[in-house]
């Protein structure tokens, strides 16, 4: 698959590893292209626009307060009919520090970003784990689980192989509306890795499955 990842920070370049790893033809699009020709050549480097033309599925990998901005810069049009991951998590900050969740006005960070993208399959997954765990997750109780949502099933699916791909057991937990429970459990995340009592931690759901 052709994946483009929009932002060069930790999470959008572990994803890009990975997903280069796993065989895919990935463009990952920066601001500073120089500053990551490390990655090349596993990975092409350019611009956003580069890699949003690049990439069938498009990985929305910036901080939240950069994400109007990136999705502007983007020629018009130039991620209808793609799948968008959000993996953005709008969080409020207090003297640097992250503080807790501040929820836009459609409801979440991803039901934003759809507002943004009309023409779009946005689905949110990769946002309740920290960026050191998103690829071959080895913890002692075993695989975590990457939740995942959005209103088109077809694209959860793709986005849920990739999951797997990761080492992930994907989890559809509902609708593009269900983005805001899976923002404040990315806090509740947050907030644990900000006590200091653990080296790594993820989430998981303990299930059996009905027959």
């Amino acid at each position: 698959m052709n994946i483009g990842i929009l932002g060069s920070g930790a999470v959008g370049t572990t994803l890009a590893r990975g997903f280069s790893a796993r065989g895919h033809d990935v463009a990952l699009g920066t601001g500073h292209p120089e500053d990551h020709r490390a990655l090349e050549p596993a990975v092409r480097v350019g611009s956003f626009a580069q890699a949003a033309a690049h990439g069938d599925l498009v990985v929305l990998a910036v901080r939240w307060s950069a994400v109007d901005a990136i999705l502007a810069e983007l020629p018009a049009g130039a991620l209808d009919g793609k799948i968008v991951v959000d993996t953005s998590n709008p969080l409020a900050y207090d003297g640097g520090r992250p503080s807790g969740v501040r929820i836009p006005r459609e409801g979440s960070a991803g039901q934003h970003v759809a507002m943004l993208l009309p023409r779009a399959h946005v689905v949110k997954a990769f946002n309740t784990v920290g960026a050191a765990l998103m690829v071959d997750p080895q913890l002692p109780g075993g695989p975590p689980d990457m939740f995942i949502c959005g209103d088109d099933d077809d694209a959860k699916r793709k986005v849920a192989e990739l999951c797997e791909a990761l080492r992930y057991p994907a989890l559809d937990v509902g609708s593009l509306a269900m983005s805001a429970q899976l923002e404040h459990l990315a806090w509740l995340w947050i907030s644990l890795a900000m006590t200091g009592r653990f080296d790594a931690h993820a989430f998981a759901l303990l299930r059996r499955e009905k027959a």
